[in-house]
């Protein structure tokens, strides 16, 4: 199936868009409002161009494997926003054929429980990326959760969530750093991400709860020290989804954090 419409609006109680095969997205706008999953593939979900918006779901985007690769991707669900899922493995297996893999483009998740969920490996290798994961369950519920291993070798990418990430972040690629507060932070905060010295790079507002932070782009370098502050306003450059590139760092300092490295000071 391949989508290439100017214009489409979905509503149904069960998958929205669905293929036996494969799903090709590569132009127009796609907005799906379902009980069930907004947009399912048993084999290859692709989005290379135009708008998916998913409002409403149980499961956002979901196939054996789904590739991002420019355009733009928004999901809301209850359960996963995106997931790569292998019928022929168990939910807790990790499955050489899931995928699930940003290359290009911008995409902003909202999931219920993860916000990108891949049964195998998870890849992002460019475009932007915003990432919300449960606000209230934790354990293996997290902004990012793979069963495989995940990649970071490019992009901007922020996960928020009670977890931001149950996978282990890359020893090598792109530089990333992680920060867990000693509690709840409610909707609405405002996380900024700045040199030590204080110019900053990044500021989020988030929309729901969280406690972790994983934030990555190329201006994070590995083993340096960089600050982290709460509070203030957002400015600079809109990304989606809540986060801002560059602009003028405000708040209160709380924590640093050395890129890299899961420990540091936490506040």
């Amino acid at each position: 199936m391949c989508t290439a419409f100017s214009e489409a609006f979905l509503r149904s109680s069960d998958d929205g868009v669905h293929s036996d095969g494969a799903i090709t997205v590569d132009g127009g706008a796609t907005t799906v409002a379902t009980g069930d999953d907004g947009v399912h593939a048993e084999g290859t979900v692709t989005v290379s161009a135009g708008t998916v918006g998913v409002t409403r779901s149980y499961e956002g985007v979901e196939g054996l494997k789904v590739y991002v690769t420019g355009g733009s991707v928004s999901a809301t669900a209850s359960d996963d926003a995106v997931n790569a899922a292998d019928p022929a493995y168990g939910e807790m297996q990790n499955s050489p054929n899931a995928l699930v893999s940003i290359t290009g483009g911008t995409v902003v998740v909202d999931g219920g429980t993860d916000g990108l969920d891949s049964n195998g490996a998870l890849t992002i290798g460019g475009g932007t990326v915003v990432v919300s994961g449960s606000a209230t369950r934790g354990g293996g519920e997290g902004g990012l959760d793979s069963n495989g291993a995940l990649t970071i070798t490019g992009g901007t990418l922020i996960s928020t969530g009670i977890s931001a990430t149950t996978s282990t972040l890359p020893s090598s690629g792109q530089g990333w750093v992680s920060v867990t507060f000693g509690a709840n932070q409610p909707a609405g905060t405002i996380v900024h991400l700045a040199t030590t010295s204080g110019t900053q790079i990044a500021a989020y507002r988030s929309a729901k709860a969280f406690k972790g932070v994983v934030f990555s782009s190329g201006q994070i370098t590995r083993g340096t020290t960089y600050a982290v502050c709460t509070g203030g306003s957002v400015s600079g450059t809109a990304a989606g989804g809540g986060l801002y590139t560059g602009g003028t760092l405000s708040g209160t300092q709380v924590a640093t954090v050395t890129a890299g490295s899961q420990s540091g000071t936490r506040p």
